[in-house]
């Protein structure tokens, strides 16, 4: 038996069903968070998701708490350290089934950009073992920042060009 229109064994709902599957996907994608104010370059999840760490042209990276029990969004909320752009976050975060409030840790913070990279921050990771998140940009330097401060902890020279490159495996850092 030939399937004309979507339609085969299963009739009709079939199609529907599978319809009402893209709509709802497709509006997970319609509501973007405008943390960075130039493009993403990178992005790593951890914790299956919970935290989502992004990379921008901007010189700054975003940590993202989407965790239920949002252990770093209440202690950078606490301390003052979320992101002004966090409120948008939020708001689409509840829209799209997460939970109803969003941490946005943006490094540097607003004011210390002396700590931050000079040019695109290109790669990131994450040591959730001892709360550390690394970056690497065009600058040639792996910056180490603070999950819990947002503060450079340090710089690491000695790239001869750009870092592509940055993991983290037990006390190692690795970049290229």
């Amino acid at each position: 038996r030939r399937c004309r229109g979507g339609e085969g064994r299963m009739g009709g709902s079939y199609s529907r069903i599978a319809a009402e599957k893209r709509a709802k996907e497709a509006a997970l994608l319609a509501a973007p968070v405008p943390l960075h104010r130039h493009s993403v370059t990178c992005i790593k999840f951890c914790n299956g998701g919970d935290l989502v760490l992004t990379a921008s042209e901007d010189r700054t990276l975003a940590l993202w708490d989407f965790s239920q029990g949002q252990k770093f969004g209440k202690l950078w909320r606490l301390n003052k350290l979320t992101d002004p752009c966090s409120k948008p976050a939020e708001d689409a975060a509840a829209a799209n089934g997460h939970p109803a409030s969003v941490g946005v840790l943006r490094c540097p913070l607003p004011g210390q950009t002396h700590e931050g990279h000079s040019h695109w921050v290109t790669c990131v990771d994450i040591d959730p073992a001892s709360s550390i998140v690394y970056s690497g940009g065009m600058d040639r330097v792996v910056k180490a920042w603070d999950m819990y401060s947002g503060r450079c902890l340090r710089t690491y020279h000695g790239h001869t060009d750009w870092v592509t490159q940055v993991s983290v495996k037990g006390r190692v850092i690795y970049s290229a």
